[in-house]
């Protein structure tokens, strides 16, 4: 919680400043310690193939470059942590999306994960506020059908779940909020594959 006040005036001023290609350099290296596929293509034929959800961030810019403010954090927090990397690298599939450059996959649940978010006719995030701040971290079905950790659908829904559980819906960038996420999401594919 503490964070996420933290947070508030950067959003403010993102807002007010209008940065549509804000662009932090990468300053930590741990999260390359992560096996992220080269695509999502890949990460669905290898989440397949050995039977595990995939996880799938995504961040405005690159995993291995220049992000947005939110990215960064991410990558620079959760994804540093060596606890955090040891569960994504044993028990799911992660490819990262750069959703500046590449189109999200055709998910039946993608308006409910963005949220306020827009995209464009080449289903790419295109609203220059998610463009500078924009994260989400993703437990999918290797089918690409299920979402295995969903969350609020509506800004009211998500502020009330940062008010009642000092988090935001897909936007858990803290090493205990994201173990969270990822043991919740790991119950739910296990619960959702039993016949």
């Amino acid at each position: 919680m503490k964070n996420c006040l933290l947070l508030a005036p950067l959003l403010l001023a993102g807002c007010l400043v209008n940065l549509p290609t804000a662009n932090i350099p990468m300053h930590t290296r741990e999260h390359l310690a992560i096996a992220w596929q080269p695509s999502y293509a890949a990460a669905q034929a290898e989440a397949a193939r050995v039977g595990k959800p995939m996880l799938v961030v995504l961040g405005a810019g690159e995993k291995d470059g220049a992000v947005c403010l939110g990215a960064d954090y991410l990558r620079s927090s959760a994804l540093a942590d060596a606890r955090v990397i040891e569960q994504i690298n044993r028990d799911l599939v992660p490819v990262w999306i750069n959703i500046r450059t590449t189109s999200l996959p055709p998910w039946p649940f993608v308006k409910d994960v963005l949220v306020t978010a827009t995209i464009d006719g080449e289903n790419r995030v295109n609203d220059n506020f998610s463009r500078a701040f924009f994260f989400r971290s993703l437990m999918i079905s290797a089918d690409g059908s299920t979402l295995y950790n969903p969350g609020a659908k509506t800004v009211n829904e998500a502020a009330k779940q940062l008010i009642v559980y000092g988090t935001w819906t897909f936007e858990a960038n803290e090493p205990g909020e994201y173990l969270g996420m990822l043991k919740h999401g790991m119950e739910s594919s296990a619960l959702l594959s039993v016949p």
